[in-house]
């Protein structure tokens, strides 16, 4: 069985949000799958916690808060399982 590249990175992008909200370039989007052995829910987790950066904004008058929890939730659903059975 071989592994459509292409498709995977399209379900990654679609996971990440990409189109809503660019964060990552395609080399980076490239490397994170390439560490994660080509794993859709682990590179997807280890890259949203990335995007989970706080990015606030507070200026004389203004305040625009962090989407971190956002993505830290959205992190939740692909992180891996790490309970074993003995």
């Amino acid at each position: 069985m071989s592994i459509d590249i292409d498709k995977l990175k399209e379900d990654l992008k679609i996971i990440l949000k990409e189109d809503n909200s660019q964060f990552f370039s395609e080399k980076e989007i490239d490397f994170y799958l390439e560490q994660n052995s080509y794993n859709l829910r682990a590179t997807a987790y280890t890259m949203l916690l990335l995007k989970a950066e706080d990015d606030s904004l507070a200026l004389t008058g203004l305040n625009i808060p962090s989407n971190q929890n956002y993505w830290l939730r959205l992190a939740k659903k692909y992180k891996p399982n790490t309970s074993g059975v003995l």
